[in-house]
């Protein structure tokens, strides 16, 4: 139960739900099922959101562990994006790639080191990524603020007023990021009923990361225009 998002789960009025995708540990309490109550509806948690989509049963046990490590730390996916466009607009280019190269260097290492010495399988792939993602991130964001000295600029504006334009502008970007997810993630769960071994969806999954590594030049480039 602690590896299916135990903190969410337990903010319900009971926790007995789970016990349908989860069977209960025999050292835990076998008559008290009841919650924290901080929350008047059930979380679904990372098995759960995988079978809802169909993933193929070969590839379930896998996913669910990735998406178990790599999903508990997604919020390292919202705060670089953050940093490496703060040190954009201040000029810093090339300070926001390093990161994401050295980043990348580590993720290839470690994957290395997780798979092929400790035999790790996908728990290394994931494992190896969160780490990735948090050296990125420590990287952008100390270079932000050893570069950027924004709090001793004259010209510095209100943070309610800055606060504004990124909701405003932000707002309906995030809206339109989540239509094309949803979108696609009616995509994946059609294929997925249609392939029991995952076939489709790896495929899909290689086409994309081939197609992507095209599009992200004509995106720096666009960034660069604005900037």
């Amino acid at each position: 139960m602690i590896g299916e998002s135990a903190g969410a789960i337990i903010c319900a009025p009971s926790i007995q739900y789970i016990e349908q995708m989860d069977e209960k540990p025999e050292d835990y309490s076998q008559e008290d099922d009841a919650g924290l109550d901080l929350i008047d509806f059930y979380v679904l948690p990372h098995g759960g959101i995988l079978r809802a989509v169909s993933i193929a049963p070969a590839l379930l046990e896998s996913a669910e562990t990735y998406l178990k490590i790599v999903g508990g730390a997604s919020l390292l996916n919202a705060l670089i994006p953050i940093f490496s466009s703060y040190l954009r607009v201040f000029g810093y280019t090339k300070h926001s790639l390093i990161g994401t190269v050295v980043g990348n260097v580590i993720n290839i290492i470690l994957n290395s080191v997780f798979l092929f010495v400790f035999n790790w399988g996908v728990m290394g792939v994931a494992a190896a990524t969160v780490i990735s993602k948090a050296v990125n991130l420590i990287i952008v964001a100390a270079m932000g603020a050893v570069l950027i000295k924004a709090k001793q600029s004259p010209e510095r504006e209100q943070p309610r007023r800055i606060l504004a334009q990124i909701v405003k502008i932000g707002f309906p970007s995030a809206f339109e990021t989540a239509l094309y997810n949803v979108a696609m993630t009616f995509i994946v769960r059609f294929m997925n009923q249609m392939d029991t071994d995952g076939m489709n969806v790896t495929a899909r999954s290689y086409a994309m990361q081939i197609a992507n590594s095209h599009i992200v030049w004509g995106q720096h480039l666009h960034r660069q225009m604005l900037l």
